[in-house]
């Protein structure tokens, strides 16, 4: 990010939603359920609508049409959809938070105070607040008409693993656990909606990482044609995938727009963020591997359950993104894996940086180090014998998506990457120093490894619309709005470098539908790779363009011709040329008449990727435990990444190190729960146990680059990656510092009272 992105943010310039104001502006505020499961019986607005500046009580009734179900994100193969979520609950509430009603009111202060007093009566009904609870036998039905919890199940087969399994030398089973996690964006979401009567259009302003998709589907509620609906996003303060899709309280702001040809207003609290925005992470899987005495991987079995809440908005998008993920770095020749997506009375799953990539992450790294401790060897010399080598790349995984698309790897070299991984961490040192430790009797010190591999830039393809103008000036405009990554930096040099002019002329706009007709937003480790490549095409076809008019203008060949300091220059004739700005008055044509507003060299490009491109990775940890209160402290963390070629490594940095940030609360500490009755008990921030800057610790970073050959730049996304290990890493090193072979860590979080226990646990045992 260049000094003056950063300037903006630090100081507070940035412009995020809840900055925009337009007159005659009313506040929404929504009424949600207090129960898991109840049918609403009657809702009395009477005393809300008593209070002053109080417009409006609105029900799913008063909605009408605009309350149809909101269509999920994905449909996939082995689904049964029931009805999916409407704006308001109608009739029945499913989890806490879920929306039954909205206040309409003239200032946020009154729609607040006014939601609080709209009286809704409701009758209990028995809830299922977690996986074991909605498979037990006689388990209530999160949805009428259907005779179980089972959201859709879906299986993968690679080779033959009953084979695999029948003649395996050495076989272990075992129970891993995920907890339920939360992105907790410092900004929650927001919305504000302006409906123009006499143009019939629609613009919102929203936190959202998909402006395109949101449109879309705000369209179909609406019944506006998709042209008459804009969607911007501005500055947003962090997403990490829970500002994507189409958030039902979104679409209700945009009809109230045009139902009261008023500016209507919504921003999330904290509190509803926390019940009725999407969380990720939680999964349980019962897991079998198949291996030699010496060490080799053969065979993997795992089902697994997934809870996605009350409604699948995404289908099984995350328990792929998991399987996608569970072959790591590794040669695997057979495996069997079910996913069962499991209906509960929670707030529905989706999205939470790593989408599923960071639990098969954990359980292919949790299944190396059970092995290496099964076999008793160091968890490293297991992960050799098993590692892809570079030579076998591209290599097939054997999985295959639904729609049968082949899970192939592009490029890397992982034995390169771990054995530069641990000559830089001093992983013989740092070993050399645990059994000092054990001598002395100080503190246990604990080693821990997780490697990964990220499929990244899979989807979808991008525009980018370069024009320059008669100023010289150059204007870029691009689909998927920024969360952060520092992209409108990246651009402006990647666009400057190719028309040699400074950056500063290069103006970038993204996030907004009128700029390109199409997007498929940020997400998925993509938008570096399919913007980056986009750029360069389009300014490398601006640059031809120019250097044509330029060699007529000077009449030589245009391979003479130099593009420096704003002007196009004929080689070897000294400053002999013309300004770009002048060649865009030359290209509409002399005398022609045009305005010079009007005036400009305009080109797109669309880069659409033939194959995902796939990043890798180590993390290496080594951390002390507290004897007496179970505290963990990192004493190094180093993260070895190969995210190909890359166009800024400050801003991968910084990415990967965000992420992994998030992974050390989600393995230590973050945990959203539940009681038995559905009821959240974590609401606020002080209940909930994100790192502070206390607890993270410096991060080395090592870079290697191993370019992708499915796109022109070589790049590799690496938004997410940081994330993917740290839950396999720390818990690998909290086991190895326990240092009990009969104690092994199989579920998250690893909070001071779970490896308290644990300790106790060891020290009894060995008393006895």
């Amino acid at each position: 990010m260049s000094t003056s992105d950063l300037r903006r943010f630090l100081t507070g310039d940035g412009v995020y939603v809840d900055d925009l104001q337009l007159p005659g502006t009313l506040h929404v505020a929504f009424v949600r359920s207090p129960h898991a499961h109840a049918r609403i019986r009657r809702i009395d607005p009477g005393q809300a609508l008593a209070i002053p500046g109080v417009v409006a009580v609105l029900t799913a009734e008063h909605l009408g049409a605009l309350n149809a179900s909101v269509p999920p994100r994905f449909q996939h193969p082995g689904l049964r959809h029931p009805p999916m979520p409407r704006p308001l609950a109608q009739d029945t509430v499913r989890y806490v938070g879920e929306p039954v009603a909205v206040v309409v009111a003239e200032t946020r202060y009154a729609a607040a105070d006014a939601a609080d007093l709209v009286n809704v009566e409701y009758e209990p009904l028995a809830a299922v607040s977690s996986l074991e609870a909605a498979r037990a036998v006689g388990a209530v039905p999160v949805h009428a008409g259907l005779d179980d919890n089972v959201a859709g199940t879906y299986r993968w087969r690679v080779g033959d693993p009953d084979a695999a399994f029948a003649d395996a030398p050495v076989r272990l089973a075992f129970r891993l656990a995920i907890n339920r996690g939360a992105a907790i964006p410092i900004e929650t979401r927001a919305c504000l909606a302006h409906y123009d009567r006499a143009t019939g259009q629609l613009t919102l302003w929203a936190s959202t990482q998909s402006p395109h998709y949101l449109r879309g589907i705000i369209a179909g509620m609406t019944g506006l044609p998709a042209a008459q609906v804009r969607v911007v996003a501005p500055d947003v303060g962090g997403a990490f995938g829970v500002k994507g899709g189409a958030p039902r309280e979104y679409l209700v702001v945009a009809g109230l727009a045009v139902r009261l040809g008023r500016p209507a207003k919504w921003v999330e609290d904290r509190r509803e963020h926390f019940i009725a925005c999407q969380h990720d992470r939680e999964q349980i899987h019962h897991l079998e591997i198949a291996a030699t005495r010496d060490g080799d991987l053969l065979g993997l079995r795992d089902q697994f359950r997934l809870d996605v809440g009350a409604y699948a908005l995404y289908g099984h998008l995350i328990a792929i993104h998991t399987v996608s993920h569970m072959v790591g770095p590794y040669r695997l020749p057979h495996m069997d894996v079910e996913v069962e997506s499991i209906y509960t009375h929670r707030v529905p799953t989706g999205p939470y940086r790593g989408a599923g990539r960071p639990q098969g992450t954990f359980v292919i790294e949790r299944a190396m180090d059970h092995l290496a401790r099964a076999l008793d060897l160091d968890p490293v010399a297991v992960r050799r014998r098993n590692l892809i080598p570079a030579e076998a790349m591209p290599y097939d995984t054997g999985l295959r998506t639904p729609d049968g698309a082949a899970i192939r790897y592009d490029s890397g070299d992982y034995p390169g990457l771990l054995a530069v991984a641990l000559q830089r961490f001093d992983y013989d040192g740092w070993r050399v120093e645990q059994r000092r430790r054990l001598e002395t009797g100080e503190a246990p010190l604990g080693v821990g490894v997780g490697l990964y591999v990220e499929e990244t830039a899979a989807h979808g393809r991008e525009t980018v619309t370069i024009r320059l103008d008669p100023s010289g000036q150059v204007r870029l405009a691009a689909g998927p709005p920024s969360q952060g990554q520092g992209l409108a930096p990246l651009l402006r040099r990647l666009v400057a470098d190719e028309l040699a002019i400074p950056p500063a002329a290069v103006h970038v706009a993204s996030g907004d539908t009128t700029a390109v007709p199409e997007s498929f937003g940020t997400h998925g480790s993509r938008v570096a790779t399919m913007i980056g490549n986009a750029t360069a095409l389009a300014a490398r076809e601006l640059s031809g363009r120019l250097r044509t008019l330029a060699a007529e203008a000077l009449d030589c060949d245009a391979d003479e011709i130099v593009l420096r300091g704003g002007r196009a220059l004929r080689a070897g004739a000294g400053d002999h040329g013309i300004d770009l700005g002048e060649l865009v008055r030359l290209a509409a044509g002399a005398g022609a008449g045009r305005p010079a507003k009007t005036m400009g060299i305009e080109v797109s490009a669309v880069f659409e990727p033939e194959s995902a491109a796939w990043s890798s990775g180590a993390h290496l940890v080594a951390l002390e435990l507290d004897r007496e209160t179970g505290k963990t402290r990192i004493i190094r963390y180093l993260i070895a990444h190969d995210s190909g070629a890359v166009l800024d490594e400050g801003a991968v940095q910084r990415q990967i190190l965000g992420a992994a940030v998030q992974g050390i609360g989600g393995a230590l500490a973050e945990r959203i729960a539940y009681d038995e009755t559905g009821q959240p008990l974590i609401s606020t921030l002080a209940d909930f146990a994100m790192p502070r800057a206390a607890d993270v610790p410096p991060i080395e970073f090592v870079r290697l680059e191993t370019p992708s050959p499915h796109n022109p730049l070589g790049l590799k996304g690496a938004g997410e990656s940081g994330c993917m290990p740290v839950y396999a890493a720390l818990a690998a090193a909290v086991e190895d510092a326990i240092g009990d072979s009969k104690t092994s860590v199989r579920v998250l979080p690893l909070s001071p009272e779970v490896i308290w226990a644990m300790l106790r646990a060891t020290a009894r045992e060995g008393t006895a």
